[in-house]
C-alpha cells in the first residue's frame, strides 16, 4: 500500500511538472543555463569544474566549490542512461532532471512525517509535498536551477539527522556515517547547507539542557553534577554529531579540495 501510494503520487507530480514542456524545448529557469554549463565543463573534463568556459563575458568565470554537486551527480546519470541509450544526450538529461528528483524527494519527505508523526504524518507529509505549487516553477521539465538537488539532498540529511539523534547507541555510528555523507554532498550542491550545521549543534545542546533540567528537577545532585551527568549520559550522541560533521568536512575535502569554514 505505501509503495503504492508513494508511486501514485510521483506520477501526479511528474504529470504535472512535465506540461510546461509540452510547447518548447529548452531550459526554464534563470540559472539553467549557467548549471548546464558546469555540468557540460564536467562531461567533457572528466573532472569537478574550475572555470565555466560557456560563461557570458567575461567568459571563464570561476565555479564555487559548492556549485559542483548538481552538475557532477547529473553527468554520472547521463552516463549511465547513454550506455544503455546512446542517443540520450547529456540536454535530455538535464531538461528532466527537476521532475525526476522531485519525484524521488517524496521517499525522504515521508520518512520525515513518520519518524515525527508516524504513518499517518508519513503519509500527510508526502502528499503535502507533492501538491506544493511552488515546484511548478523550480521543478518543472527545463529547471535545471540548483532546487531540485537542494531539496533531495536537504530531506535526506534532515531525515538521516533525525535518526541519529533516535538511534539507539549501537547504531549511532551509522547514521553519524551516513548523515555525513549525505550533508557533505549537500554542502557540494548549495552553500546555505552550512547553516544546518548550528541546528545540528543546537539539537545536541537542547537535549543536553533537558537532561541537566532533569536531574536538577528530580534533585539528585548539585548543579556541576547535573551537568557532568548530563554529558556523561549522551557521550554516545556526542560523539555521533561530532563525527557526521567531521565526515561532512571530509567529504568537502576529498571531492571539493577544501573544507568548509566551520
Amino acid at each position: 500500500m505505501l509503495v503504492g501510494y508513494l508511486l501514485a503520487l510521483m506520477a501526479f507530480t511528474t504529470s504535472v511538472l512535465l506540461i510546461p514542456g509540452e510547447k518548447y524545448d529548452t531550459l526554464t529557469t534563470s540559472d539553467s543555463g549557467w548549471v548546464y554549463d558546469v555540468a557540460a565543463e564536467i562531461d567533457q573534463t572528466n573532472a569537478l569544474a574550475e572555470n565555466n568556459r560557456l560563461s557570458h563575458a567575461p567568459y571563464g568565470l570561476s565555479v564555487g566549490l559548492t556549485q559542483q554537486a548538481q552538475p557532477l551527480i547529473t553527468v554520472m546519470l547521463h552516463r549511465g542512461v547513454n550506455a544503455i541509450n546512446p542517443s540520450v544526450t547529456l540536454m535530455d538529461t538535464v531538461k528532466y532532471w527537476a521532475p525526476l528528483l522531485f519525484a524521488l524527494s517524496l521517499i525522504p519527505i515521508f520518512l520525515i512525517g513518520k519518524e515525527l508523526g508516524g504513518d499517518v504524518g508519513g503519509y500527510a507529509a508526502a502528499f503535502f509535498g507533492a501538491v506544493l505549487t511552488s515546484s511548478i516553477y523550480w521543478m518543472k521539465v527545463g529547471a535545471y536551477d540548483r532546487e531540485p538537488i537542494q531539496l533531495i539532498l536537504g530531506a535526506w540529511t534532515i531525515y538521516l539527522t533525525i535518526k541519529l539523534f533516535k538511534a539507539p547507541r549501537s547504531e549511532i555510528p551509522k547514521f553519524a556515517l551516513l548523515a555525513g555523507l549525505v550533508y557533505g554532498l549537500f554542502g557540494l550542491a548549495w552553500s546555505g547547507a552550512l547553516f544546518i550545521a548550528p541546528i545540528v549543534v543546537g539539537g545536541l545542546l537542547f537535549v543536553l539542557l533537558t537532561g541537566f533540567l532533569g536531574r536538577l528537577i528530580r534533585k539528585t545532585t548539585d548543579l556541576s553534577g547535573a551537568l557532568f551527568s548530563a554529558i556523561r549520559g549522551h557521550l554516545s550522541l556526542i560523539a555521533g554529531v561530532l563525527g557526521m560533521l567531521a565526515v561532512m568536512t571530509l567529504v568537502l575535502w576529498v571531492i571539493g579540495g577544501q573544507s568548509p569554514m566551520l
